[in-house]
């Protein structure tokens, strides 16, 4: 089998609104052939969710085939990502798409035909793991994620392209943000399964507001320097809780103050393909330099700061 969608979601507010906005955003954005075998598994039964699988089923049955599982209880991350990937495993390329994220239009991303493009670009650069699909959108993500870190010109190997841009990297760790894999890598390097944490007495104890929260993605950190990756540029991903635009991309443009320098990556018009930068990060841009120029511009922009 070639390619699924595997989605981790958990019993929460509105965690049902936002995988709505994950399914129709990638529906709505994604050109694909044939059926697409969407498989979900949600941490807790959660009576809403119930409800928009039923909505999401109903509105596409002609395109994705849901298949919807729920634990009684919220066994933890690592738990309920090994369960997923168990239900996925004999496919040959997967999408980990948690369900808070949001599939940004072409017009927007600046991404042609973004799926079909990753699949044929993993067939022909067999020693290619996975392919990034997160899109950071303000200098802040760099603070926080380390965005600038990878993206660097040490760890670029090279370049390549189909319809996109894809950079090569030499090193990304693993993270849970979204991704296509080779499903097999990723279990010959031993990324996955992930860990599992329980306490003393048995009990899932990776769960938010308890100390072993996100270990298990803590822990397969390094191991995703065993694999090669690259990143679509400039990513297509963007997380529902950051993004107050869904749907309403006229009042994103109206919004954006990006210098629109740089619209080969978008509308976004960044050559990090920010959306929303600050304005003083802006004003220390070196504009001889390519994306690769971050962490320096980065460092000058915190000194000046």
């Amino acid at each position: 089998m070639k390619f699924c969608i595997a989605t981790l979601t958990h019993r929460h507010d509105d965690r049902d609104v936002y995988l709505r906005k994950t399914i129709e955003s990638f529906v709505d954005n994604t050109d694909f052939d044939g059926m697409i075998d969407w498989y979900i598994h949600c941490n807790g039964q959660y009576d809403l969710m119930d409800v928009v699988i039923k909505e999401m089923s109903s509105k596409y049955w002609d395109k994705i085939n849901f298949y919807y599982t729920s634990s009684p209880d919220n066994m933890g991350v690592g738990v309920g990502i090994n369960y997923l990937n168990s239900l996925v495993r004999e496919y040959e390329y997967v999408l980990f798409l948690e369900g808070d994220w949001i599939c940004l239009p072409h017009d927007i991303s600046g991404h042609e035909d973004w799926l079909r493009d990753c699949l044929n670009y993993l067939d022909e650069n067999k020693n290619i793991s996975q392919v990034l699909l997160r899109r950071y959108i303000s200098d802040l993500d760099d603070r926080q994620y380390g965005y600038g870190y990878w993206i660097r010109e040490q760890n670029i190997k090279k370049v390549g392209r189909l319809k996109n841009k894809y950079i090569h990297l030499h090193k990304k760790e693993y993270t849970n943000n979204p991704y296509i894999r080779r499903n097999n890598d990723f279990y010959d390097k031993n990324i996955l399964p992930l860990n599992e944490f329980y306490d003393e007495n048995g009990l899932p104890n990776e769960i938010k507001g308890l100390p072993m929260w996100g270990q298990a993605e803590i822990q397969a950190e390094s191991k995703g320097y065993e694999i090669e990756s690259c990143y679509l540029a400039f990513g297509n991903m963007v997380h529902c809780e950051a993004w107050n635009y869904y749907k309403e991309y006229d009042k994103l443009i109206e919004e954006d103050m990006t210098c629109k320098k740089y619209l080969d990556v978008g509308k976004a018009g960044c050559k990090y393909g920010y959306f929303f930068p600050a304005k003083k990060f802006c004003e220390v841009c070196d504009h001889s330099k390519n994306f690769m120029d971050l962490e320096r511009h980065e460092q000058e922009y915190e000194s000046k700061l």
